[in-house]
C-alpha cells in the first residue's frame, strides 16, 4: 500500500512537471497579451 501511494505521487509529480514546461513554453512561442487573456479566462473559471 506505502509503494502504491509513492507511486501515484510520483505520477502527479511529473504530470505537473509536464503541465509547467509545457506553460513555458506556450509562453515563450506566445505575446504577453494572449498570456493575459488565458490567465484571466483561467482565473474567471475557477473565481
Amino acid at each position: 500500500m506505502k509503494h502504491k501511494k509513492i507511486l501515484i505521487i510520483a505520477v502527479m509529480f511529473v504530470l505537473v512537471l509536464a503541465s509547467v514546461l509545457t506553460y513555458m513554453y506556450i509562453n515563450r512561442e506566445t505575446d504577453v497579451t494572449y498570456q493575459g487573456t488565458f490567465v484571466n479566462c483561467a482565473f474567471d473559471k475557477k473565481g
